[in-house]
């Protein structure tokens, strides 16, 4: 369990470093939390299963958090639609510990990106190269626009 704790607490350090606010691993978890379930709840039943039977243990906490495996969709979502609901999750986890807005949607895109990076940088290449089909790139011009609340 500490071994877990201990590869947590060096991938939010990196990801709190790589958003600019390295004293702030709240936040940095905020990030990694709203990536995540983006992912989750925008790729069928079969992938998420998939996922996370290939996630390192100490993400696959984050990943099942509030999981509702009924609402996933039959097949795969694009890039589009995790990128509106990982907004979707960042605004609502942001005000549960700020009292102010969380920023523009394109945020979504930033912090989906960084996630991919401490991802790939911190994961073994073989556990990286297990979910990286997971991992849709972002093309250079995406619309974002506020998705349906679940």
């Amino acid at each position: 369990m500490e071994k877990v704790r201990t590869q947590t607490t060096i991938l939010l350090q990196a990801l709190a470093r790589d958003i600019e606010k390295p004293q702030d691993l709240a936040f940095a978890r905020l990030v990694l939390k709203s990536v995540i379930h983006g992912l989750r709840d925008n790729i069928s039943l079969n992938s998420v299963i998939e996922m996370l039977t290939a996630l390192p243990p100490y993400l696959k906490e984050i990943f099942i958090q509030g999981w509702k495996p009924s609402q996933n969709p039959s097949h795969d979502q694009g890039i589009d639609e995790i990128l509106k609901r990982i907004h979707y999750y960042y605004t609502i986890n942001y005000y549960t510990i700020n009292s102010f807005p969380p920023g523009s949607p394109e945020k979504a895109v930033i912090h989906y990106k960084k996630v991919q990076k401490a991802l790939k940088t911190l994961l073994s290449e073989s556990d990286y190269l297990k979910i990286e089909r997971f991992l849709p790139e972002v093309p250079d011009r995406v619309l974002i626009s506020h998705p349906k609340a679940a």
